[in-house]
């Protein structure tokens, strides 16, 4: 049997399809229909527990599905149903929203530097979400809360006083839990 040289992982969609590709070697076409083995594929370093490789090899490329998701989950590559190590930093970028509208789809911590009264609203609940808004409140501007926005009797006071704070939120799907600093310096 030929070996297929691939060495890409392009596409994983957590149903166990994936998509390997590298250019085959020659043109390809004595391989039309013969699938590269398991064992040459992780020759090439790449970790492919399934037992059962199907796939339809192209002119550039080798598309290979795995019939069962659990299968590659061991290698993780990809998948957001196992734990992860990460090597890099992984960051959520600020977001700046001014209005006091918070979509939870936007971004995971935000800076709002109000210039009128606002009312602190999120849209888009993820149970579970959390994060952080930097409050620029200079102007000492009233701040209301949403109805689905919970916080401590002082809150709305606290953080209607002039200065800057970090309010940290968490959502439980429906409604956002927010606690404040005071004031920082």
């Amino acid at each position: 049997m030929s070996t297929i040289k691939v060495n890409t992982l392009t596409t994983l969609d957590g149903t166990g399809n994936i998509t390997l590709s590298r250019p085959i070697v020659g043109d390809g076409s004595n391989l039309t229909g013969v699938a590269p083995t398991k064992t040459s594929i992780e020759a090439l370093g790449i970790d492919l527990p399934a037992a059962n490789l199907t796939g339809t090899i192209h002119a550039d490329r080798y598309t290979n599905t795995i019939p069962d998701a659990t299968n590659v989950a061991s290698a993780g590559a990809g998948m957001l149903t196992v734990d992860q190590s990460w090597t890099g930093s992984q960051r959520a970028t600020l977001v700046t929203d001014n209005d006091g509208n918070f979509d939870l789809n936007a971004g995971q911590n935000f800076k709002c530097t109000p210039t009128a009264g606002l009312t602190l609203t999120f849209t888009n609940f993820a149970n579970g979400q959390s994060g952080f808004i930097i409050l620029v409140n200079s102007g000492g501007h009233a701040i209301a809360r949403h109805g689905d926005t919970i916080a401590d009797a002082n809150f709305v006071a606290t953080v209607s006083t002039a200065g800057t704070y970090i309010i940290s939120y968490i959502s439980d799907g429906t409604d956002a839990f927010l606690t404040n600093s005071a004031i920082m310096a």
